[in-house]
């Protein structure tokens, strides 16, 4: 099929038939989102931008082949909540989550992930003060 499709051209309606959109929202794209549609191949008659079909599809190939690459987002861990314990409003998915799984309200959780984060201003536990002997 590839052998086929190598001389094969198309405009916004084309590519509006490979990327399931209205070829309005691809022109607008093309202006304002260039990096989410393909580079153009050939520019046409008035200049219209066409795209070499084969060109196209590899393109979608090597980008969906990018795109699985991407390392996934890390799971909210222990310490992110500690260092989050101070915020205000409303809790992001992955705290309410969290909470759930241990049985608790957010605000309980941040409770005692605040507890649970040493200050600054809190002395170590292992450090002797003068005067005490150990």
């Amino acid at each position: 099929m590839e052998q086929k499709l190598e001389g094969l051209t198309c405009g916004y309606e084309g590519l509006g038939v490979i990327f399931q959109k209205a070829p309005s929202t691809l022109k607008s794209d093309f202006s304002r989102k260039p990096e989410t549609l393909p580079p153009p191949s050939i520019v046409g008659v008035k200049g219209r931008p066409l795209w070499i079909v084969a060109d196209v599809l590899d393109w979608i190939r090597a980008r969906k082949l990018k795109e699985g690459q991407k390392r996934q987002q890390p799971a909210l861990t222990a310490s992110m909540l500690n260092a989050r314990a101070h915020w205000k409003g409303a809790p992001k998915k992955q705290e309410r989550l969290a909470a759930e799984r241990l049985g608790i309200s957010v605000r309980e959780m941040r409770r005692r992930n605040a507890a649970a984060v040493p200050r600054a201003s809190d002395p170590d536990p292992g450090q002797v003060k003068d005067g005490e002997a150990g």
